[in-house]
């Protein structure tokens, strides 16, 4: 029975300690110190333990997490199938979902590279219903000199940076005759967490404890943060597209680097706004919002195409183009059909087709 009791209090014991010492490091982790003493020697060593909203949970058959290239954190498995998001969806052995082809561009081929998020990769979209895959189709009707190929590289959550390291490291591998970007409002987003493929314990404790944080089980449970950036700062995008937002200014930087690297490669490149089809009716507020992603992209002398209803694009119905009434981001056949045919038409009009 002493024995017992002994146990007991040692258990106890343990708990309360444990219990002050995640008060503790929560304290000295939090933003509102961080924040308030940023050069500190005695909290700096607290920061990796800030706890971090834990994001979506990406499928482990899908995706999985990389450190080739730093900055890239997780990429699409290759050659997987089967259901993602409700919807099939098949990778190639470069882990696109796209079909099988080659790094050398075929003879007698004129190769389009896109890069972009969830919203050009097809969340919740057949693969033949996207609109990169419209726009081969309707490329391969129009160019009668040469085959199209049309190679989306989208990954689901990518924001601009990844797109960029994207774009350095793996797209220009396989040199492409012309590039688009796929925008969406949320990339300029502060990110979080990445998990993927973690029991619901892993995540409850790493979403709670910053005594679980600070030992890095985040590694060992399959979780990386994207960058250090809170993701609490994220705003409503009329918030952070404003040009006064530190958000804005640091990541309209982006642009110009992204200009830099086709510029050298000498390939002309296109920045395809998506739409974003909320309360769209009357003035629409998101307007100052594209009109700066539009200029930051044409002064940094590449073209673009604004999809919006800002600049005049009519969604009569906005719902009948999404895949779902609340989710504003992402289209269905009709609305990625909208989107290809707009780029088709700016394909022409900037001669960028082969003649």
């Amino acid at each position: 029975m002493k024995l017992w009791i002994n146990i007991a209090v040692s258990v106890v014991a343990v708990l309360v300690l444990l219990l002050v010492t995640e008060a503790f490091v929560h304290t000295l982790a939090s933003s509102t110190l961080q924040n308030k003493f940023p050069n500190s020697s005695l909290l700096s060593p607290f920061k990796s333990c800030q706890i971090k909203d834990q994001g979506s949970s990406l499928s482990k058959s899908f995706y999985r997490l990389t450190d080739n290239p730093p900055g890239l954190w997780y990429e699409l498995r290759p050659n997987v199938s089967g259901d993602l998001y409700g919807t099939q969806v098949s990778t190639n052995s470069f882990g696109m979902r796209e079909h099988e082809t080659t790094i050398e561009k075929p003879s007698n081929t004129f190769r389009i590279a896109i890069i972009s998020d969830s919203a050009t990769f097809g969340y919740r979209v057949r693969v033949e219903d996207r609109w990169s895959s419209i726009l081969q189709e309707l490329l391969n009707n129009q160019v009668k000199t040469e085959k199209v190929e049309v190679l989306n590289f989208a990954v689901p959550g990518y924001n601009t940076k990844q797109e960029l390291i994207l774009l350095e490291n793996k797209v220009l591998e396989f040199k492409p005759d012309v590039i688009l970007f796929g925008h969406s409002l949320n990339d300029i987003y502060g990110e979080g967490t990445v998990s993927i493929g973690t029991s619901p314990i892993v995540k409850l404790l790493s979403s709670r404890s910053a005594l679980f944080n600070c030992f890095d089980f985040q590694k060992i449970a399959g979780i990386k943060r994207i960058f250090v950036t809170d993701y609490t700062l994220n705003k409503p995008f009329k918030e952070m597209y404003v040009a006064e937002s530190d958000v804005w200014k640091n990541y309209q930087k982006y642009f110009p680097e992204i200009a830099e690297v086709v510029h050298n490669n000498k390939i002309p490149t296109i920045f395809v706004l998506m739409p974003y089809l909320e309360k769209i009716d009357g003035d629409y507020e998101l307007n100052e919002a594209y009109a700066m992603i539009e200029k930051a992209t044409k002064d940094s002398g590449m073209l673009a195409i604004n999809l919006s209803p800002a600049a005049g694009f009519q969604y009569p119905d906005a719902t009948s183009f999404l895949v779902d009434p609340t989710d504003f981001d992402h289209l269905n056949r009709k609305g990625h059909n909208v989107v290809a045919e707009a780029v088709l038409r700016e394909l022409i009009k900037e001669h960028l087709l082969p003649r």
